[in-house]
């Protein structure tokens, strides 16, 4: 893994003009990148628009930006992945997953339906109690692994519970919902420069829960209790939804499932304002940072995947910084 001289090269590195790729030289086994590589879209997924404009304290930037240009280069990255296995670092989803595989009582307590969230907080207990006797973790990796593994059975149970949330919206609303989950949409924001003289399009996209006329809706099933105000990561993600189906008016159904079901619905109408100032110029910057990344020496690209999440971001702020706020029209 690379210290804090591997991590100062690599920023030095992407600091530098941005020259057209070549290998790395003929001892080198790193693939070379070809220019069809350029023309690959850059697609931000609405759920992550949050994340990448600083208003998501749960998800880590240097994943969004990690995932994002594994969609766009998707061979590229896999290649290097292959090359540099030994020294990258495992995700938190591979540590999990290998624990899963050794220790099929976990399994079996994630596979455990759960009607109500009292099931959840009953499973989540037992799954912690089993995660606490494990000896070979350390109290810190016990922590981080029982939070990756809370998050996935909130994850389970709320697509588990979004078609009866849903249902019961239609019920109380005497309303239809359509378009459930049934495409994915996209639209073009605009475009970033490419070291051969070329662009990439900047897109996001989206699955919507559903639709009631041109009325946007987004379904978010809490564990406790409902939010007032709404968390900032939910009101963008529906701005989000409403850029890319023009619509003015959306919805956030909340919907909360204890000994009964309840719910609360909360009309979020399209805010140009915060989209414009709060949501553009940070996918901007977001899209610039990648696009020179990508575009930048196989060497940098290589020092990011065996990096852990902070010397990650540290290349991300590198880029960050002298990236520009506008998207090319």
């Amino acid at each position: 893994m690379l210290g804090r001289r591997g991590l100062d090269c690599a920023t030095r590195m992407l600091r530098a003009p941005v020259r057209p790729l070549y290998g790395l030289g003929s001892s080198s086994t790193f693939s070379t990148k070809y220019k069809s590589n350029y023309e690959k879209q850059i697609v931000i997924y609405a759920s992550e628009v949050a994340v990448i404009c600083g208003v998501h304290p749960y998800r880590c930037i240097s994943d969004v930006f990690f995932s994002t240009w594994k969609r766009t280069d998707k061979a590229h990255v896999q290649q290097l992945e292959a090359q540099l296995a030994p020294s990258i670092p495992a995700t938190i989803e591979e540590r999990v997953e290998k624990l899963i595989q050794d220790e099929p009582l976990v399994q079996e307590l994630l596979d455990t339906p759960s009607q109500t969230t009292e099931d959840v907080k009953r499973v989540k207990t037992q799954v912690k109690e089993q995660i606490e006797a494990l000896r070979n973790l350390t109290a810190d990796e016990k922590a981080e692994i029982t939070q990756a593994l809370n998050s996935t059975l909130h994850t389970q149970f709320g697509i588990a519970q979004e078609t009866h949330a849903l249902t019961q919206y239609e019920t109380t609303t005497q309303t239809s919902v359509e378009q459930r989950n049934a495409k994915f949409w996209s639209k073009r924001l605009g475009r970033v420069a490419t070291a051969d003289g070329g662009y990439r399009n900047v897109l996001v996209g989206g699955r919507i829960d559903g639709l009631t006329g041109e009325k946007v809706i987004e379904v978010k099933n809490r564990m406790t209790r409902f939010m007032t105000p709404l968390p900032k990561y939910d009101v963008y993600q529906l701005q989000t939804y409403l850029f890319l189906l023009d619509s003015t008016e959306g919805e956030i159904v909340e919907h909360l499932k204890k000994t009964a079901d309840s719910s609360k619905t909360t009309k979020v109408a399209w805010d140009p304002a915060l989209w414009d100032e709060n949501v553009i110029p940070y996918v901007a910057r977001f899209s610039n940072a990648l696009a020179k990344f990508m575009d930048g020496p196989q060497e940098a690209q290589a020092a990011f995947l065996t990096l852990p999440a902070d010397g990650r971001k540290e290349i991300i702020r590198s880029l960050w910084i002298e990236s520009p706020g506008v998207l090319n029209p």
